[in-house]
This record gives structure tokens, C-alpha cells and sequence, in this order.
């Protein structure tokens, strides 16, 4: 028996489109398409996702081999679309064959369907479509006699299977979508396809004997052949059968070729366009008339790439465009990167990272160890990487103190004339250790806990500040005999709200680097004016943030270096706030988490913690 699905919306306003296969198609498969979008710029028009999602139907349609490649290689389209205007949501596709539906999701989406008695689904995982332009998907198939799927964003990971089950297994639709929204409330969306049958065809023997019995009727010869031939209605109506079918494929071969000529014909308008705007922005000595040339450009090349995306005219704008939005936004691509060493023992969570000349020390949270690294004498790689030295761990006894797990690391020097540096560690029962470096043995020092929890720990001249989130508070510790015996001064006057505070940063100032991608500046707790110059694009969850000590804070001589991984970049600000160089990340999962950072005193050398491994740049 042969299916098709009927589409039920319910009233919360989304939009599935439904395509079914062009003339000329590599494919038969109908296609239906739901993107819901989770974030996206002011600046982006409403004609967008509409041509992002037609653009996903060419990609889909135009592509030779099994359905799953193909909705791979759509899916992956429009992602990359996504993620170079800074979109994001969820997408969820189902192509249907005669017999079977495959499905494909991505992103923050819940697809859920009845299956032979048993309520099944298929959850979409992080990043959104988008967020990175390697989608992760997710498949399936089902055959189309099973009962309706429903689907469920962007709160779905909100509900359980159980909820639904009764409902769903009921097999009406209207039901399961009153039962969604009323679990869910207003934020839930919902939209079902039910199966329903299709009437059998007539046995292929029954359609030919029907044909052969047309065909010998209207070419049997007359039964009067003495009659003087003339025209009848019969020569007129084979006539017509002949040429009604040759006319229409005619017009629809016309109807392609002039729609392929309106299409090349908007495609050079727009490379117009943009090569134009290209131009202005390269021979303007204005920072803003640039600016806003590459914002035309790349809006025009947007919309060619919709309506011709393997054009090779478009492939040498698009070129040009990276060329000069590069040399206008200062970002530096195709330099050194070094993988020193990778995470590979068991349970590993690396934290924080210290250097000290060529010794490079590492605190894994998860096996609760403090390594040394050694560099070589080249600089570019790690002597014997997979053996590094345990300095500290969970366990040890330390005069008398047993060692918990690791939490807290920072590097720490002391000026001339009496230069001296070290390490400062901090367990989960707030017991501080000092090593000094480069050979000492770790030693245990006094602290007076008065923090709920150590987010982050920082050092300035030997003075210890840590970032308690909990408490809205940085607590500031002098230095005394053994450690830190005296109580803490909080930095702020009044507790602050740090929920979305990542990290912070020290030179004399203290600088707060929040979710939203701000950066707060203050001395002596009172806040300072700082303008984050407008980025190309801004930051998106940075993770983390660096600087050097100044010695004169009015003359500041060292950049301040912010982390954002979700755009795969390193932006590097003076300390107002001005960009002055980006450097793009390679892609790959581990650009996708930078935990921390540091940067040589020269600018020449970062060295990134990611989940994974420790990289060294070799910055231009």
C-alpha cells in the first residue's frame, strides 16, 4: 500500500514547507523543512530564512546519491549560510519516499513518533544549526503506515516521553497538540503529519491490456473502405493527443530556460554589487565607509550564493571579499598552529595553564595532578610530551596536610630587586600550596577561607584575588608570614551580580568578562569607563581573558587578549577597548573550547587549554 502525509499545523505559528520534486530533480523524494530560529542579528531581512530553506531544497534535490547524503549535504548548506550571518536555531527535515520517511534534525529539536505500539524519538544535540558551521545531525527513518510524528522545540528537552505517550498513542492530532501546549505553555510549538493511505493501482497487466485495446482502437482501420477517405473527428483527436503533451513539455522547457536566464541575470547584478562595494572598501582610507561597503557586499554575495552557491564567477568574488574584510577587520588566518600534546589518561579535565620560559605547567581537575612540560630548545614542541612530570596530587601529604582535589591554579612574581615567582594552588578544602620555581617542593600555606567557591584565582604583585560568583565578591589577600594569615578585604564596596561573569583579569585595573561579551572595567572597585570597540561580529560566549602586569597605567604597554571560541577566534584589544588584531582558529571541535590562556610578554606566543589538548600559536 502506498502512503502520503497530510500536514497538521497547530496555531503557535510555525512555519514546515512542504517541496515537492522540481522537473529536472536528481531526486523523487517530497521534502518538508521546519527551521525555528533561537538567535539572529536585527539586520537580518525576513525574505532570509525563506532562501536559506530553498537553498537547502536545491542542495537536497541536486544531489545523486542515497537520501541520508543528501539531506547530510542540505543540511550542511544551509548551516554554513547560518553561520556566516551569525543565525542560529533548529531544523528539523523529513523526505518522503513512496514507502518510507527519513528524518534529520539538528539543534535544540525533538522529533516523536508512534512506531508499531511504542513511542519513539530523536533529539537533536548542541551546537544549533549555525553555532558552527559542522552541523551535528541526527537520523532516522520510519516506514509511513506508523501513526503522526510530532515535533517539539525549542523547549522539548523540558519533556519526557511519559508525558505524551497516552496522548500521542491516541492517534489524534489536535489532541496531542492541545496536550503540548498545555504541558509546555506558550513558549511550545508543535506540527504533526499523519499518514493516510493512497488507493492501490491497478496490476500493471490491467493498465497495458488497457492501452493495447486504446491503441488498436484508434489505429484499426475504417469498416467501410469503399467511403472516400475524409478527416474525422478520430484523425483530429489523435492529433490533439500527440500535440497537447508536446506543447506543455515545450512550455515547461521554456518556462525553465527563462527562469535560469532571470536567475544568471540577478546572479551578475549582484556580483556587480558586491565587487563594487569591494572596491570602495578597499580604495577608502575611512574606517566606516568601509565598514559599511563590506556590510552591502556581503549581503549581495549572500544572495547570489542563495541562488547560485557553486558558481565559480562567485567563488572568486567571495575571495576578494575575505581578502579585504580581513585587511579592514585586522584578522589574521593560514598561521603556525602546534599541537604540544594531547589529554589522553582517563577521566582527564585539564583547567588552567602556567609558563614560566620554557616549563609549561598544566592543572587537570579531573585526575586531580599538576604537571610540568618542558619545550625544546626550538620552541615548537614538547620534550618526551607523554611523560610529563607530577608535581602535585590528590593524596600527597604536604607537611603534615593531605592533598584534595585540585581546583584553583595561579602563577605568581614578585618585582626587583627581590624577584621571586612560583605557583599557587588551591584544593577543595581551600588548603593553599606554594611551589616555588623553578625546582621547589611544594609547600603548604595558610589561607583564611572566606569565599563559598574559588570560580577563579588570579595574582598581582604576590596579593591573591579570588572570584567568588556566589557572592558577587573578589576577595583581595595580602601577603603575610607563610601564606595569607590574615582575613580578606573584599574588592568591591558592595557585592555585585556576577552570574554571567566568565572571568577576569589584572594589570592594575581589574577587568570582568561576562556571557554577553562585555567587559567591565574597575579600580579599587569603582567602575571605569570602557568602550568596546563594534566588532565585525561580536563576541559570543568568550570563555576566558588576558593581560600582563602594568607598570604604568596611564602608559599601558601590554594588549588584553579575550577568547572566543564560538566564533573560532582570539580578539586582541588595547586596554580601551579598540580592536587591534584577530586571529582565527582553526575548525575543528577543540577551538570550540578554550578553557584558558595565556600570551607571551612579545605577543608572539599563545598558548591555548582546550578539553583536549594544549596548542601553541605562533602569532604574526
Amino acid at each position: 500500500m502506498r502512503w502520503k502525509l497530510k500536514m497538521k499545523v497547530n496555531s503557535f505559528g510555525v512555519n514546515l514547507r512542504q517541496f515537492a520534486p522540481p522537473l529536472f530533480a536528481k531526486r523523487k523524494e517530497k521534502l518538508y523543512i521546519l527551521f525555528i530560529p533561537t538567535s539572529y542579528p536585527s539586520t537580518i531581512p525576513e525574505t532570509f530564512f525563506a532562501r536559506a530553506e530553498e537553498n537547502l531544497r536545491d542542495s537536497f534535490y541536486a544531489y545523486r546519491g542515497g537520501v541520508i547524503g543528501a539531506l547530510k549535504k542540505a543540511i550542511a548548506s544551509a548551516g554554513y549560510i547560518l553561520h556566516s550571518r551569525q543565525v542560529q536555531g533548529a531544523i528539523f527535515c523529513l523526505a518522503e519516499g513512496k514507502k518510507e520517511a527519513y528524518l534529520a534534525i539538528a539543534g535544540p529539536i525533538t522529533a516523536i513518533w508512534q512506531q508499531r505500539g511504542q513511542v519513539k524519538s530523536l533529539v537533536g544535540v548542541s551546537p544549533a544549526l549555525g553555532e558552527s558551521p559542522e552541523p551535528k545531525l541526527r537520523f532516522s527513518s520510519l516506514p509511513l503506515e506508523s501513526a503522526s510524528i510530532l515535533l517539539i522545540a525549542p523547549a522539548g528537552d523540558e519533556l519526557t516521553l511519559q508525558q505524551l505517550e497516552k496522548t500521542i498513542k491516541s492517534g489524534k492530532a489536535e489532541d496531542v497538540l492541545a496536550a503540548l501546549q498545555e504541558t509546555l505553555g506558550p513558549r511550545s510549538w508543535g506540527v504533526t503529519l499523519e499518514p493516510t493511505p493512497l488507493p492501490s493501482p491497478e496490476p500493471l497487466s490491467k493498465r497495458l491490456r488497457a492501452l493495447g485495446e486504446l491503441a488498436r482502437a484508434l489505429l484499426a482501420p475504417s469498416e467501410k473502405p469503399e467511403e472516400k477517405p475524409t478527416p474525422s473527428s478520430n484523425h483530429w483527436a489523435k492529433a490533439a493527443a500527440l500535440a497537447i503533451p508536446l506543447l506543455v513539455l515545450f512550455l515547461i522547457l521554456l518556462a525553465y530556460f527563462q527562469r535560469a536566464r532571470v536567475l544568471d541575470s540577478r546572479m551578475n547584478e549582484l556580483l556587480r554589487e558586491a565587487k563594487a562595494a569591494i572596491t570602495i572598501a578597499s580604495s577608502s582610507s575611512d574606517e566606516q565607509t568601509q565598514r559599511e561597503a563590506l556590510k552591502r557586499a556581503a549581503q549581495a554575495i549572500e544572495e547570489a550564493r542563495l541562488l547560485r552557491p557553486m558558481a565559480p564567477q562567485l567563488k572568486e568574488v567571495e575571495k576578494t571579499f575575505q581578502e579585504q574584510y580581513d585587511r579592514t577587520y585586522k584578522v589574521f588566518r593560514n598561521y603556525p598552529i602546534a599541537t604540544l600534546t594531547r589529554f589522553r589518561e582517563p577521566g582527564a579535565e585539564p583547567r588552567r595553564i602556567a609558563i614560566d620560559g620554557r616549563d609549561i605547567y598544566v592543572l587537570d581537575s579531573g585526575t586531580d595532578k599538576l604537571y610540568l612540560y618542558k619545550l625544546n630548545e626550538v620552541g615548537d614542541a614538547l620534550v618526551d610530551p607523554d611523560n610529563p612530570k607530577v608535581l602535585l596530587q590528590k593524596g600527597q601529604v604536604v607537611e603534615d596536610v593531605v592533598v584534595k582535589e585540585l581546583v584553583e591554579m595561579a602563577f605568581y612574581s614578585t618585582p626587583q630587586p627581590e624577584a621571586e615567582k612560583g605557583l599557587l594552588i588551591l584544593d577543595s578544602s581551600a588548603n593553599l600550596y606554594r611551589i616555588a620555581l623553578p625546582w621547589g617542593a611544594p609547600r603548604h600555606w595558610s589561607l583564611v577561607s572566606n569565599f563559598s567557591y574559588p570560580d577563579r584565582m588570579k595574582t598581582l604583585d604576590r596579593r591573591l584575588y579570588i572570584l567568588d560568583r556566589g557572592q558577587g565578591q573578589i576577595w583581595r589577600y595580602m601577603p603575610g608570614e607563610g601564606g595569607y594569615p590574615s582575613p580578606p578585604t573584599p574588592y568591591f564596596p558592595r557585592a555585585i551580580r556576577m552570574d554571567g561573569v566568565r572571568d577576569f583579569a589584572l594589570d592594575g585595573y581589574v577587568y570582568l568578562l561576562l556571557a554577553d561579551g562585555r567587559i567591565l572595567k574597575f579600580l579599587a572597585g569603582n567602575p571605569m569607563p570602557f568602550e568596546l570597540e563594534p566588532l565585525d561580529k561580536p563576541f559570543l560566549n568568550p570563555s576566558t581573558l588576558f593581560t600582563f602586569p602594568e607598570e604604568d597605567l596611564e602608559r599601558p604597554k601590554f594588549p588584553l587578549y579575550v577568547a572566543d571560541p564560538s566564533q573560532r577566534r582570539i580578539v586582541e584589544l588595547d586596554k580601551n577597548g579598540k580592536l587591534r588584531r584577530q586571529f582565527a582558529l582553526p575548525e575543528g571541535e577543540e577551538a570550540l573550547e578554550i578553557l584558558d590562556l595565556i600570551v607571551d610578554e612579545r605577543g608572539k606566543n599563545a598558548f591555548v587549554l582546550t578539553s583536549k589538548s594544549l596548542l601553541l600559536l605562533f602569532l604574526p
